[in-house]
């Protein structure tokens, strides 16, 4: 069983950009899984070099507190700056 971090000491989301703020059930399994939710920052995409480092962080971090990387295979959208 994989041990869900608690915190990961950044933002525990991944920001992505949309029209519409919409929650799959993808990404509610993946939420409770691993505790890191997904943010709509909104579908104008200004600064899209700090949405990537921002989501390169937090999967650092998660990769590094699972000490792997296969959970990026579970991700339910492609995800700036990380795959």
């Amino acid at each position: 069983m994989i041990k869900k971090p608690e915190s990961i000491h950044v933002a525990d989301y991944f920001v992505y950009h949309g029209i519409t703020d919409i929650v799959t059930e993808k990404m509610k399994s993946f939420t409770k899984k691993y505790n890191i939710g997904f943010r709509n920052k909104g579908c104008n995409m200004l600064n899209t070099t700090a949405t990537k480092e921002h989501n390169m962080r937090v999967a650092e971090n998660l990769s590094n507190y699972l000490g792997n990387t296969q959970w990026i295979d579970e991700l339910p959208m492609k995800i700036l700056g990380v795959n």
